[in-house]
């Protein structure tokens, strides 16, 4: 199937799957509502591609775009993971709105002011949510990562998206200090590692989430021996490693 049909389809199932995530009463970030089309109004190329609607949603890409209006003013970007829920950036925090589960990331010390994004790519987005064609956000822009720059001083975050997987990465310069990054994850979240180096936290239902792979710490060519730990909450990384050195650049991938 051509790409062009595939963003069409993926801007549909958008139209129809875009539902409300409510996270704690200060951090509600919903989408526009259900959608309720008039069969006339549906644009005709959206209305030819239904016919194609047997697709298996889950090889759809997930697509990192701007806030213009489909979601709380706080938000600056989010990521929508289709059928399953939100990702949402702000100034202040991340939080997941996934399978109607919550989590919201701060970094204690840290600085999320400083927000950006990657290269523009060819796919578009559109958000058409009822009869009336100016409640519309048509033709968003979507990127190929978006970064919170000097979370601590040459510390930067980014996120982006590699073959529909969702990946975190951390770029430390040289001569800066990969112990100052600290994730901190609700209190209510059960966090924990598995046998396998993964983050898992469990919600309140006892259904247990990925959050990250585990971490990859590659210095130039260089792959080192590293894991997460957990304390009090709070995420951070260790290098177990001799061929480490401080330094040198980092990047650390989850």
């Amino acid at each position: 199937m051509k790409i062009s049909t595939l963003l069409v389809l993926f801007s549909f199932f958008l139209t129809i799957f875009s539902k409300t995530y409510v996270g704690e009463d200060t951090y509600e970030y919903p989408l526009f509502g259900e959608a309720d089309f008039a069969t006339e109004e549906i644009p005709q190329e959206i209305r030819n591609s239904q016919q194609n609607m047997n697709i298996n949603m889950q090889t759809l890409p997930m697509m990192i775009m701007p806030n213009r209006g489909q979601t709380d003013s706080r938000v600056e970007y989010l990521v929508k993971i289709l059928g399953s829920g939100n990702i949402f950036f702000t100034k202040e925090d991340i939080v997941w709105s996934i399978n109607n589960s919550v989590m919201r990331l701060t970094y204690p010390e840290g600085n999320l002011k400083d927000l950006d994004h990657g290269e523009e790519l060819e796919g578009k987005v559109n958000f058409m949510i009822g009869n009336d064609r100016d409640n519309w956000v048509i033709g968003l822009p979507t990127y190929e990562h978006i970064a919170y720059n000097d979370v601590w001083k040459g510390i930067q975050l980014r996120h982006k998206i590699e073959d529909t997987r969702f990946v975190s990465e951390w770029h430390i310069e040289r001569g800066r200090d990969y112990k100052k990054i600290k994730i901190e994850v609700d209190e209510w979240k059960d966090l924990q590692i598995d046998d396998n180096g993964q983050l898992l936290y469990k919600n309140t239902t006892g259904n247990v989430f990925l959050i990250e792979n585990p971490p990859v710490f590659i210095q130039g060519e260089t792959h080192l021996n590293g894991n997460y730990q957990i304390k009090d909450n709070i995420i951070t990384f260790k290098i177990n490693d001799p061929k480490f050195v401080p330094k040198k650049k980092l990047i650390i991938t989850g």
